[in-house]
C-alpha cells in the first residue's frame, strides 16, 4: 500500500492570517514522453494539450498539463480517472518514441500562500520571482539534498514532485522552513 502524502497547514503572524499551505495531493495520471519534436507535435495532438516548444514551460487544457523537462522529453499530467494512455498509444505507434506510466513514482505537493516563494527559497537556490519563474515555468531543481519537479501554477501556488521515498522528507524541510517565515 502507498503511503498517503504528508499535508500541513501553516498560520503563521500576529493577524493569523494564513501565510501557507503545503497539501498532498493525489499525482493524477503522469507519462514521460520521449520523442523528436515532430512526433510531439503527434503526441501533443492525440494527448489535446500542445507539448511545449520552449524549456522549463507548461501548456495546461481541459485537466491536462504537458511540462518540457528537456531537449526530447515531456512530462504528461492527466486526472487521475483520465483513460488517454490507449489513445496516446494508437496515435503514436507508427513513431519512434518512449511513453512511460509513472503515475505511481513520485508525491507530489501543492504549496500554497503568499510566502510560498519565499518557503521554498529556504531550500531552492532559484530565483523564483515572478519575473524570472512565472506561472506556468518548471524545472527540475534541488530542495535541500533531493531532486524535485518544480512548477509555478498560479501566482501564489506551486507543484512540487518528489520521489515517493522523500516525501516525508521535503515535508519535514519545508514545515521547519515555515517557522523561519516573516510575520504578516
Amino acid at each position: 500500500m502507498v503511503e498517503p502524502v504528508p499535508s500541513t497547514r501553516f498560520t503563521l503572524g500576529n493577524n493569523r492570517a494564513e501565510r501557507v499551505s503545503i497539501l498532498g495531493i493525489a499525482p493524477g495520471r503522469q507519462f514521460v514522453f520521449r520523442g523528436p519534436r515532430e512526433v510531439a507535435d503527434q503526441c501533443g495532438a492525440a494527448f489535446g494539450v500542445d507539448l511545449p516548444a520552449s524549456p522549463c514551460r507548461a501548456n495546461r487544457q481541459d485537466g491536462r498539463a504537458a511540462l518540457r523537462l528537456g531537449p526530447d522529453e515531456w512530462l504528461l499530467i492527466a486526472l487521475p480517472d483520465d483513460a488517454v494512455l490507449a489513445s496516446l498509444r494508437h496515435s503514436l505507434s507508427r513513431f519512434a518514441h518512449a511513453l512511460v506510466d509513472v503515475s505511481s513514482s513520485d508525491a507530489v505537493f501543492e504549496i500554497r500562500g503568499p510566502s510560498t516563494a519565499l518557503l521554498l527559497n529556504a531550500a531552492i537556490p532559484l530565483d523564483l520571482s515572478p519575473k524570472t519563474f512565472p506561472v506556468d515555468a518548471c524545472t527540475r531543481t534541488i530542495l535541500a539534498k533531493v531532486g524535485v519537479l518544480l512548477w509555478r501554477t498560479e501566482q501564489e501556488c506551486f507543484r512540487l514532485q518528489v520521489a515517493r521515498s522523500f516525501a516525508a522528507y521535503v515535508h519535514d524541510v519545508l514545515a521547519e522552513a515555515a517557522w523561519g517565515l516573516p510575520d504578516a
